[in-house]
């Protein structure tokens, strides 16, 4: 019932937060890192298809994995990228300014410490994400916040979807008074499904205001 399921997720938070300082302690790293371990059934959530975890993220995730296997070896993780967060200091041309960003996000903005343009496709190749509505979503934010330019290769670029040639830089004239940003995420890309349901309620809507009128 619901109060169960209540308590179950009181009870994921406080235990996530005890591993995650065993964890800090006993591994070797620099990072600020936090998991919520939650389990299966006990938290709302919306379907997820598993996607490969950023390449950047690999090493701490697996390090994790490897301690938390330890005490529950019975258990199986999966890594939701859709719901993390990350604060990244990111350095622009006038001023570095910290970013609190999704994990998908932060993949991205990785890629351009070894280059200053990159194309969508070669974003792709690095991080090893699979293009979807939910990631095109994540970085389209962050051109939309302008933390991002896009150019594309032919022709005017499409506000509500990335092409693979379309090319990626970091904003140089970038600035802010603030110390930290927090970067929205808008609902800009509709996956198919999603595009369906919505023109099924709008024709719905439509035929109702047929039969009013």
């Amino acid at each position: 019932n619901g109060q169960k399921k209540l308590e179950e997720m009181f009870s994921d938070v406080s235990l996530s937060k005890d591993l995650t300082r065993e964890f800090n302690v006993n591994a070797e790293h620099n990072l600020n890192f936090g998991v919520t371990v939650c389990r299966h059934g006990s938290w709302p959530s919306k379907e997820y298809t598993p996607k490969a975890v950023p390449k950047a993220l690999k090493v701490m995730t697996q390090k994790f994995e490897k301690f938390y296997k330890k005490e529950h070896a019975d258990r199986v993780l999966q890594w939701r990228m859709d719901q993390g967060r990350a604060t990244v200091l990111v350095k622009f041309k006038k001023q570095g300014i910290r970013l609190s960003v999704s994990s998908y996000q932060m993949a991205v903005l990785l890629v351009f410490n070894d280059t200053m343009t990159v194309s969508f496709q070669h974003i792709l190749n690095i991080t090893g994400l699979r293009s979807d509505a939910n990631l095109q979503n994540h970085i389209l934010s962050l051109e939309r916040s302008n933390v991002l330019q896009r150019k594309a290769a032919k022709g005017k670029r499409s506000f509500r979807k990335i092409e693979t040639t379309d090319m990626f830089r970091l904003n140089p004239r970038f600035t802010s008074k603030l110390k930290m940003i927090t970067i929205p995420i808008w609902n800009i890309v509709r996956d198919d499904d999603e595009a369906t349901r919505i023109d099924e309620r709008v024709l719905q809507q439509r035929y109702r205001l047929a039969d009013v009128a």
